[in-house]
């Protein structure tokens, strides 16, 4: 099979195998990314071209992510808008699935975070935003089963788990979560942001930090 390079955004290899310093060579001239993963879907290593943008707009990133009051801000603005996309994934679901889902049990889900949106814009600290996060996600992952509406038996979900993911839903997600987090990455060394410079997630070798910030508001809709 042949794909034009302009048709291309990514490339994500989840096997051992490896591409030719001439195909890289060529990604980077096209901006393609290039990101290793294990036939498992864990992170080894990724590949950029040159860095677009300017030392400004990153001396300011940087200004920015040490300031704990302008980083909260941001923060902030990143879980009310996790919690609201998870907000409104759940009145899909009740709107286009009334007659297949327990809709009193998604109402109830989706009033209550409502409560905590507003609770989120009083917040003045950093612990008590990962507190109302955590809430906003056991109140989502709640309703997580009833929205999976084919296969039943085969798929079930009682609660999220990671290293390792102990079921089939949770392996999906994810998997689905290392891709978006590539994507986003990527996106944000487009533009010249550097991709592990966060506001939210601590800082940690090998971290993409602010890729991880981005792809909170993602989750829901996309993974």
């Amino acid at each position: 099979t042949r794909y034009p390079f302009h048709n291309l955004q990514d490339i994500v290899l989840f096997s051992y195998l490896g591409m030719s310093p001439r195909l890289i060579q060529k990604c980077m001239e096209y901006g393609i990314g290039v990101c290793y993963l294990t036939p498992t879907g864990r992170f080894i290593a990724r590949l950029r071209g040159i860095s677009k943008g300017n030392i400004l707009l990153r001396r300011k990133q940087y200004r920015v992510a040490d300031d704990e009051k302008e980083s909260l801000n941001i923060a902030r603005n990143i879980v009310f808008a996790k919690i609201y996309n998870e907000k409104w994934t759940l009145e899909r679901y009740i709107r286009q699935y009334e007659h297949r889902i327990d809709i009193a049990h998604l109402l109830e889900i989706s009033k209550y975070l409502t409560e905590l949106l507003k609770k989120i814009v009083e917040v003045n600290d950093f612990d008590e935003l990962r507190g109302i996060e955590g809430i906003a996600q056991t109140k989502y992952f709640s309703c997580f089963d009833e929205m999976i509406l084919n296969q039943k038996d085969d798929f079930k979900f009682a609660k999220r788990s990671r290293r390792p993911p102990l079921n089939q839903i949770n392996a999906m997600l994810s998997y689905i979560y290392s891709i978006l987090s590539n994507d986003v990455a990527s996106a944000l060394e487009s533009v010249g942001l550097d991709a592990y410079a966060g506001f939210m997630h601590t800082d940690r070798p090998g971290r993409i930090s602010l890729a991880l910030d981005m792809v909170e508001e993602f989750r829901s809709p996309i993974a």
